[in-house]
This record gives structure tokens, sequence and C-alpha cells, in this order.
């Protein structure tokens, strides 16, 4: 009897370690309770400073990927990043859902939305259903301002990798910028690899005015506070082990 007891109590503990892992995992600076409402626009979300409150087409057609907290270069501004992916993807389905990363702004009356961001590419080559939010760095700029190096994933039969792409924080505004000016599909290392795709242009489907130029990449990462970007640098099987060709961007650099 005292055996079931114990293993009771142990199966009780477990099951409590595991939820405060999970909500550290998901929000590693802040508590964010993630709720339920009716609203079907996340503009129209706000809540006390303890939660947030998504919609229920939100909670119900998309996967929360990643969420973190950032500050402006004073510290004076707080907000919370969130990275969303669409749960249910149907290759017989034309209006898949599309993922999209949402700012919300802290305040003493709780979390208010600033700026949404999902890519909307030009080139109509590009299946816009199978982008995906996969991950963020929040890093700077020479002027220190918070920036988001943010990458989105795309997958295919014949083709893999992520689009990087950059959110700047600047006079009390996010925008989506440029880091780097020449087509990198044109450099020697990578022009003649045949997984080197062309620098393609975007737009922020929530900003039609914003629009930028991006490539994709088989690795994206921010060490230092750089973006390192690495491409195939062989012209191997897709299931081959290859060797890779890296380029590295500093923030400050970056056009104005």
């Amino acid at each position: 009897m005292k055996r079931y007891l114990v293993i009771g109590v142990l199966c009780i503990i477990s099951l409590f370690l595991g939820v405060a892992v999970s909500r550290f995992v998901l929000f590693p600076s802040e508590n964010y309770l993630v709720k339920q409402t009716k609203p079907a626009d996340l503009n129209s979300t706000t809540d006390n400073k303890d939660q947030i409150i998504l919609p229920a087409d939100i909670l119900n057609n998309y996967t929360l990927v990643k969420a973190q907290t950032m500050s402006s270069a004073d510290n004076k501004e707080e907000f919370v990043v969130f990275g969303f992916a669409p749960a249910n993807f149907s290759l017989e389905k034309p209006d898949n859902n599309k993922a999209f990363l949402a700012v919300y702004k802290k305040s003493p009356e709780g979390l208010t939305p600033a700026y949404k961001f999902s890519p909307q590419f030009t080139d109509e080559d590009i299946e816009q259903t199978r982008i995906s939010f996969e991950d963020m760095w929040q890093t700077e700029d020479g002027n220190k301002n918070p920036a988001i190096v943010t990458t989105w994933s795309q997958t295919g039969a014949n083709y893999f990798g992520k689009y990087p792409i950059v959110i700047a924080y600047k006079n009390g505004t996010f925008t989506a910028v440029p880091f780097y000016t020449e087509d990198l599909s044109e450099n020697p290392k990578i022009k003649n690899i045949t997984w080197t795709t062309k620098d393609v242009t975007l737009k922020n489907r929530f900003d039609q005015a914003n629009s930028l130029k991006t490539i994709l990449v088989q690795k994206a990462s921010v060490e230092n506070g750089e973006i390192v970007l690495s491409f195939i640098g062989d012209n191997e099987c897709h299931a081959c082990q290859h060797t890779y060709i890296d380029f590295t961007f500093p923030l400050s650099a970056a056009p104005k």
C-alpha cells in the first residue's frame, strides 16, 4: 500500500514539474497566460499585465513556435514577441493560413498590439503556403537599436532552407529592414552551386509599403551580434554530406 502511495506522489510531482518546465520553455523571460477569446482579429486583443488574450481562430489554427521579451535601447519600453506557424497545412487547401510574427508592448495597463509581420513574396514561383515561422534572436544594430533576426522555413520536394529577415525597432516603430546590399546569389563563392537560388523581394503582408530583399539559405544563426548565413558549397545530392560556405553580416553595416 505504501509503495502505491509513494508512486502516486511521485506522479503528481512529475506532473507539476512538467507544467513548470513547459511554461519556462515557451516564455523564458516572463510568464504570460495565453487564453482564448472571441475576437477574430489579433489586433483587437488586450488584457491585464499578467496575461494576453488570443482569439479562438489563433489558438485553433496556429501553433505558438516561440516567444520572448525585448527592450528598447534605453530600456524604457518592453515588448513581447510571438512567432506563429499554421497548425493545419493541406496540399489540397489553396487558402492555407500564413505564418506571422506579432509584437505586443508592455504598459501599466497590460499588453497592447504593436506590430505584425508576415512575409509575402513577389516571386510567384515561391509557394507562400510552404513558408513557416521558424526561429528568432534578439540583437541590436550599430546605434544600439533593438532588432529581431527571424528565420522563415521553406520546404519542398526539390528545395529546402530558410529565409532570414531582420525586424528593427527605430524611432518608436518596428519595420523589416535589409541587412545586405549586393545580390548574394551572384557571389562567386556560391554562384555556380546548384543549391543557390536567386535573391528574392518580399513585402510585409500587413504593410505593403515595407519591402526588402533576402535569400534562401540552408542555415542561419546570430553569433556575437552578427548574422551568419550558411550556404551549401558543393553540388552533391540532397541526402549527401555537404560542405558549407558562410557569410557574416554585422547589423551595424545594414542599410539605414
